[in-house]
């Protein structure tokens, strides 16, 4: 008997800059659900209230460095208005 194909995914964490209003981090949020997740068909669970974390994978796949290359194009494109951190992949069932 083989072991279970590994399930990978990776982190997202992002918090408004310093000085940010409340309500642009939860407009940019959405934008990241709307621009990234759903459009890449990702999955995302997570979330928080004044800042968020994230755990990004795949539907029956698995995610890669070309997911998180999306991820750190989009937060690239914020930069000014969000700090994001984006984690290496890891086997999700570990």
């Amino acid at each position: 008997m083989s072991a279970a194909c590994p399930r990978f995914g990776f982190l997202v964490r992002m918090e408004p800059r310093t000085g940010a209003a409340r309500d642009s981090f939860e407009i940019l949020r959405a934008n990241f659900l709307a621009d990234v997740i759903t459009p890449n068909e990702l999955a995302c669970t997570g979330g928080g209230e004044r800042s968020a974390t994230y755990t990004l994978s795949r539907e029956g796949m698995q995610a890669t460095d070309a997911d998180r290359a999306l991820v750190r194009r989009w937060a690239e494109e914020h930069a000014a208005e969000l700090s994001v951190e984006i984690g290496p992949l890891f086997d999700l069932d570990e």
